[in-house]
């Protein structure tokens, strides 16, 4: 390899800082990190002796990685050669095997270069203790669960072409914060640990590795849901302090959503005029709004909701005193106050998004999130029932 000093090349060590980032220091690490791959070429110096300082590098790298010690790392070691010294040294040995449950060892080995070697058969002798000395690491490191997995997983001989790509599609299986999301959610579902680990390992979607790696430090906190999967229902509900104003969910046909979906629409961008302009264009939209579903004009000093009812046919289902219909025009227009109107716009904005939830998959189950509102002292809550 090039660049390398007192046979150990490529020191990067980590960042004793704080064991986090945000968005662009991984993207630059990502990047330094394809580009230090990229650049990766055995050596070609014919003085060169072919046996590597292999296990002085790793003793160099255990201090480098001794940062974050909770944080998982994965140490690619690249090389061709193994070391002159035949057996693995004690302390390095233990310093792996102390790393083992959050450092997960990867040897590569360049390709074999020994028909241009000065001397091939010494050549292919060292070459071929890399790969001893790389097995004999691997075995005793690896966890035993990833016993039973091809220790070629984790030994690598590639050509240049494939070195970069296959290192990064390791990288990336290993890394992915996705499948942290989605063991939480299958978690929240109920199911145990151990069957959510065994379905994407059947999928072959997941290493091994992973199962040590989730069940060591969550089964303690996990329980019976380690291995048993938790059947339960959770069900959520409100209970008003007024029992006299618990009122029966609205019915309406797919029909008449779309007629409140286009009265309301008009409304949405109201929050961005200015407060002064609020009132009066909000008084406009609605009358107009009416008119184009009912035929004609409301008078302006008759309740909405009173005029709507006396209509001779039910043109819109509503609740009783509903926020939207509970004035006339003449009040909106002069006589409640301007944080009143303010908290109309506002209860207006949040029923069509819930609305539209509705319409664009009518079987979704509907989550109420209960916010209560005093408009004009009547107390109302946000939510699908109150139209």
């Amino acid at each position: 390899m090039k660049e390398c000093q007192g046979g150990v090349c490529e020191g990067l060590p980590l960042s004793a800082g704080p064991c986090s980032s945000d968005e662009q220091a991984s993207q630059a690490n990502w990047a330094e990190f394809k580009n230090k791959i990229d650049e990766v070429t055995e050596i070609s110096n014919d003085k060169d002796d072919y046996p590597e300082k292999l296990f002085d590098g790793l003793r160099q790298t255990l201090f480098d990685m001794a940062s974050c010690p909770k944080r998982t790392k994965l140490l690619f070691v690249i090389g061709d050669h193994g070391d002159r010294q035949q057996q693995w040294p004690p302390e390095i040995t233990k310093g792996l095997k102390g790393l083992a449950d959050r450092v997960l060892v990867f040897f590569i080995q360049t390709p074999d270069n020994s028909s241009q070697a000065r001397n091939p058969g010494l050549y292919q002798q060292v070459y071929r203790t890399y790969k001893k000395q790389a097995y004999e690491m691997l075995k005793k490191t690896l966890p035993p669960e990833i016993q039973g997995e091809a220790i070629d997983d984790y030994f690598l001989s590639l050509d240049q072409k494939q070195l970069t790509t296959q290192i990064v599609e390791r990288v990336k299986r290993y890394s992915p914060s996705a499948r942290i999301n989605e063991f939480e959610q299958a978690l929240a579902g109920g199911k145990s640990l151990q069957e959510i680990i065994d379905q994407y390992m059947a999928e072959g979607d997941m290493p091994v590795i992973y199962k040590k790696w989730f069940q060591e430090p969550s089964c303690p906190k996990l329980g019976q849901q380690c291995k048993t999967a938790i059947e339960h229902g959770v069900v959520e509900f409100y209970i008003p302090i007024d029992a006299s104003k618990v009122q029966e969910e609205i019915w309406m046909t797919a029909t008449q959503l779309a007629d409140w979906l286009a009265l309301l629409k008009p409304f949405e961008n109201l929050k961005a005029l200015p407060v002064q302009k609020q009132r009066a264009v909000f008084a406009y939209l609605l009358r107009r709004q009416i008119q184009d579903i009912i035929g004609h004009y409301p008078p302006t000093n008759v309740v909405l909701s009173e005029w709507l009812a006396k209509q001779r046919k039910q043109v819109l289902p509503m609740r009783q005193d509903s926020p939207l219909l509970q004035y006339s025009f003449d009040d909106i227009r002069r006589k409640i106050e301007g944080c009143e109107v303010s908290l109309l716009i506002n209860w207006v904005t949040e029923i069509r998004k819930v609305l539209q939830k509705v319409s664009n998959d009518p079987t979704q189950k509907v989550a109420f999130t209960l916010l209560i509102l005093q408009i004009d002292g009547i107390e109302s809550s946000l939510g699908l029932s109150f139209i």
